[in-house]
């Protein structure tokens, strides 16, 4: 456990960093974190495990801290005070493997940037964020991206909904990171990955994508990606490495996967869905390629420790196979 005084107080669940070592929903975990929250008094609220899949609330009290959730990941805790001081509770994500109970971080930190755009770590040098827009028949949709960050560039895998939410993107990661964000990859041809790409280009971003992609892009009247590639093309950040592939079609016909082999993260995109999750949209689906599709991308990324959708909390390889059955059992 770390305190940084009135600045961030923070949880993590790796082995190189320390975390409370009480069972999560017992009073020996509330008593230990409650303390010090109270203290700096910026506690609103505290969440315990009921069970490996079950998050229950525990209020407590504050009136100068507002509560700020990302919508895709239930377990991660972001509470903010309006003094701009701020506290992160990342509880820890209970995964049964081989009969033990790891813990793992969950999104740490977080950034809201806006009330439909907010920023989570995926690993060091990865940042996920997470824009959301109204749709007519869904609702409010919340689509996934990455911001990757190199010693020479920053990439913007997919693009937030809209040029507003593009630019404040870039604005952060200048201020914040410290880097331009000079590249920007386009997943597939649809808004929640390039709704933004006006802006990009604005920002004097180049911007990549398949040539499926680009000719959509035009077919529909929209700003049209100015490096393509047929199957593949990498793309270097410095010291970290973008490589850009299609395996066919899926959710779309033109869907790519993005992979970081220095982090061993894969962005599926829209390609890819969370475990539990539904198919989405498919009106432009290729059904029938689909599960062939994943399972040429389990085969290429065997290494994969961190997979993250177009929609929903990043997961692991077993997004890719329960993508497989999904896609299987959709009808033609």
């Amino acid at each position: 456990m770390s305190d940084f005084g009135c600045g961030v107080i923070s949880w993590a669940g790796s082995e190189t960093a320390p975390y409370p070592r009480y069972p999560l929903g017992t009073d020996s975990f509330v008593a230990s974190v409650a303390p010090i929250l109270k203290k700096h008094q910026h506690v609103d609220l505290l969440y315990t495990l009921s069970d490996a899949r079950e998050w229950t609330g525990r209020q407590l009290s504050c009136r100068q801290c507002r509560l700020i959730q990302d919508p895709n990941v239930e377990r991660a805790m972001a509470i903010r005070c309006r003094r701009s001081l701020s506290i992160l509770l990342a509880l820890p994500l209970i995964v049964v493997v081989a009969g033990r109970y790891p813990v793992r971080a969950a999104d740490s930190p977080s950034y809201e940037l806006d009330d439909d755009l907010q920023i989570f770590a995926v690993v060091p040098g990865v940042w996920r964020h997470v824009s959301t827009k109204a749709m007519p028949e869904y609702g409010r949709v919340p689509a996934n991206g990455l911001i990757v960050v190199g010693t020479d560039s920053a990439a913007l895998i997919d693009t937030p909904w809209t040029d507003d939410q593009t630019g404040l993107l870039f604005d952060w990661a200048k201020r914040e990171l410290g880097t331009r964000i000079a590249h920007v990859v386009a997943t597939h041809s649809h808004d929640d990955c390039m709704g933004g790409l006006a802006e990009a280009h604005r920002r004097g971003a180049t911007s990549y994508a398949s040539e499926l992609t680009a000719e959509f892009a035009e077919r529909d009247g929209k700003p049209v990606p100015r490096r393509t590639f047929a199957d593949e093309y990498r793309l270097s950040l410095g010291g970290v490495d973008l490589e850009l592939r299609y395996f066919g079609g899926g959710h779309t016909r033109d869907n790519i996967v993005v992979w970081i082999p220095q982090h061993k993260v894969l962005f599926g995109g829209c390609l890819v869905k969370r475990k539990g999750g539904s198919a989405g949209y498919t009106a432009e689906a290729d059904l029938t390629a689909w599960p062939d599709t994943i399972r040429e991308v389990i085969a290429a990324f065997p290494e994969a420790t961190v997979v993250v959708p177009g929609h929903g909390a990043p997961g692991t390889v077993e997004y890719l196979q329960y993508t497989v059955t999904l896609a299987e059992g959709l009808e033609r």
